[in-house]
């Protein structure tokens, strides 16, 4: 699964940890774009789920603190989570 993350502006939340769970297993991933001469990475986070067919959930701490959970997103797919649209942890 991958998953877009980003902040309220719209911007990605270069920085904001997420934890994915599916089942029992639990996966975290740090937001992260590296650069160098003439390139850049793309910050979207991706999760190898295994024999997984579903996310059950994600939650992701922002670079302030802060945490979010997030309904789970279904494999094969591109999630799009925004600050301020989860539930508040």
């Amino acid at each position: 699964v991958r998953l877009r993350v980003r902040n309220a502006a719209g911007a990605d939340a270069l920085g904001a940890t997420v934890r994915v769970r599916a089942g029992a297993r639990t996966w975290t991933r740090v937001v992260t774009a590296a650069c160098g001469y003439a390139s850049a990475s793309d910050p979207t986070v991706h999760v190898g789920l295994g024999d997984a067919d579903r996310v059950d959930e994600i939650e992701v701490t922002w670079t302030d603190g802060s945490r979010e959970a997030f309904p789970g997103v279904a494999v094969g797919t591109v999630g799009d989570v925004v600050r301020g649209r989860g539930t508040p942890r």
